[in-house]
């Protein structure tokens, strides 16, 4: 487990030669108000495209802060990246997956309704707030980009969406387990459906394009345990 600094997500033009500056509100409350922190005080800042600074405060207003640039390190990425198309999911739990996921380095979520999705649409607001718990799981697990978050699609969409990668689907009853997966070597999308299971046209289209279905175990998982367990395992294989 990474040592906890304080890290922050910031907009890449914010970084600027050896100087790191910013007028963002929210940041400012953050750093000065729930951290504590000042001037002299360092901090670490992310700018969503793979590279961390690390920053030494040297003016903090109201309204700006400003920084020495110490330090610059740039993430050694994964030869391949995790999509993960997951239903809608029922009061937080969709969150919860956003937010572990992110942990555990999965670069795109795409929400999906599937035939059996209780919940269709976003409501307003959602997509800002889904942006902000990735933005803070991101800061929290130290992560140097940020993951993607499309906007809602059919299931049908989605599978025209996946082009040339390893098509992954958990359901229970698979003969193959998650843990004998041998994976291939191409991005990885994976799917997992809504709380009543994929439908049987649903898995059918899904045979007829080649997916490889493999189950949890024996027990029964709720989607948003499925999609967690599933990301952990399959972002351990392509490190």
């Amino acid at each position: 487990m990474k040592k906890n600094h304080h890290r922050f997500l910031v907009r890449s033009e914010d970084i600027k030669n050896e100087l790191f500056e910013s007028g963002d509100l929210n940041l400012i409350n953050q750093i000065k108000n729930v951290f504590r922190l000042g001037i002299g005080s360092q901090i670490f800042v992310l700018d969503g495209l793979s590279n961390e600074y690390s920053v030494k405060i040297v003016n903090l207003k109201k309204d700006l802060i400003q920084g020495k640039i110490l330090s610059k390190k740039k993430a050694v990425k994964n030869k391949f990246k995790i999509s993960l198309f997951c239903s809608l999911l029922k009061g937080d739990h969709f969150e919860i997956v956003l937010e572990k996921c992110t942990e555990l380095g999965v670069s795109f979520f795409q929400p999906v309704v599937f035939d059996r999705s209780i919940i269709r649409q976003l409501k307003t607001g959602k997509s800002e707030r889904y942006k902000k718990i990735v933005k803070e799981a991101s800061e929290q697990s130290g992560r140097l980009d940020l993951p993607v978050i499309f906007e809602p699609i059919s299931f049908i969409k989605a599978v025209e969406k996946i082009k040339n990668g390893f098509d992954l689907v958990g359901i229970i009853g698979a003969n193959k387990n998650i843990l004998d997966i041998k994976m291939g070597d191409r991005d990885t999308n994976i799917f997992i459906g809504p709380e009543g299971d994929f439908s049987e046209p649903e898995i059918e289209l899904m045979k007829k394009e080649g997916f490889l279905f493999f189950n949890l175990g024996d027990n029964l998982l709720r989607s948003e345990t499925a999609a967690i367990v599933s990301c952990g395992i399959i972002t351990q294989l392509v490190l």
